[in-house]
């Protein structure tokens, strides 16, 4: 499996490090020791022992720098270094990046089932979540060719299965998974819903704003956070009551993410509701208030921001002191 050349680089530069400072050291023990010792490396191998011709290949940039079998000074040993680390860089890219990218997507184009079903077995033999992420991103990067396999890790009995799946069919994009992914919102595990809510906003199909709606009202108030992001990324106008709602929901999450979506659909029309957060209970919703005004800047915020600076909570008494200045500047 290829690292790439970006995650490959890091380790040329250290091990040429590692052999610049051999090298150098070489320069001492030939000022230490003299032609015994030009003698003792004409025997022994630099760093491991290799065949006579592979020798002669990977001299023949160092004999052109020093004319000599062995670099003479400082100055030498940092030029071929530098000659070397190039070398090996121009080797990385074109084999690591473009070789095997290549490859890869001849693989891709000709048997794209084979590539599924190799990945699916890397997936069914691995639990570590960090891994399986990456098989997940394999999966994704077929296109619309994995979204079968996809759609049906959105049933799997395992929570991680499906919340991966549904960020890959964001990704790819595809209108044929919105239909699952709609049935997924109601996912029991949270982190499911958020990727499947995430995974709709990606694809942006207005289609899933009725479903939505539906959801909210047979959902229980501390899992409606996502509907209501997500109804506000669709530009859900028709969603305004149910966003209205939620602005008095008791947990605190739930309440700005109704604000947010409020603010997307209609800026003007949410300043009002802004305005009125501002003196939430909640220290997290006053807070979301003062951001969203940070954004907006409208001149008519001055008075409710000044009736912050005083709130317990630092955070919401920072950003409205500079929501301030920033009006002030923009409407100078």
């Amino acid at each position: 499996k290829s690292w790439g050349f970006g995650t490959s680089f890091p380790w040329l530069i250290m091990t040429m490090i590692i052999i610049a400072i051999c090298m150098i050291e070489e320069l001492s023990m030939k000022d230490k020791y003299g032609e015994e010792y030009d003698e003792y490396r004409k025997k022994t191998p630099f760093l491991f022992p290799l065949p006579k011709w592979m020798k002669a290949i990977l001299k023949a940039p160092m004999k052109l720098i020093t004319k000599e079998k062995f670099p003479q000074n400082r100055k030498q040993v940092a030029g071929i270094t530098l000659v070397y680390t190039f070398i090996f860089m121009i080797i990385s890219l074109i084999w690591l990046d473009i070789g095997s990218k290549t490859l890869h997507e001849t693989l891709h184009i000709e048997n794209p089932q084979m590539v599924i079903d190799s990945i699916n077995t890397e997936i069914q033999q691995t639990f570590e979540r960090r891994e399986l992420y990456k098989h997940f991103n394999a999966l994704g990067q077929l296109g619309v060719v994995a979204t079968p396999q996809l759609i049906a890790y959105l049933t799997n009995t395992d929570p991680v299965l499906r919340e991966f799946a549904a960020n890959q069919l964001g990704h790819i994009k595809s209108r044929s998974a919105i239909d699952p992914l709609i049935l997924a919102l109601s996912d029991e595990n949270w982190r499911v819903r958020n990727s499947v809510a995430n995974a709709l906003a990606d694809i942006g199909d207005k289609k899933a704003i009725g479903p939505i709606m539906e959801l909210i009202r047979k959902t229980s108030p501390d899992k409606r956070s996502q509907y209501y992001s997500l109804l506000g990324t669709l530009g859900a106008t028709d969603a305004w009551p149910f966003l209205l709602e939620g602005l008095v929901n008791q947990n605190w999450y739930a309440k700005t993410s109704a604000l947010k979506s409020l603010t997307w659909i209609d800026a003007e029309k949410a300043k009002p509701f802004i305005y009125k957060a501002l003196e939430d209970s909640q220290y997290q919703v006053r807070s979301q208030a003062v951001f969203l005004l940070l954004e907006m800047k409208p001149e008519d915020a001055i008075i409710p921001l000044q009736q912050v600076l005083d709130d317990d909570d630092f955070e919401t008494r920072f950003y409205a002191k500079e929501a301030l200045k920033l009006i002030e500047l923009e409407n100078k």
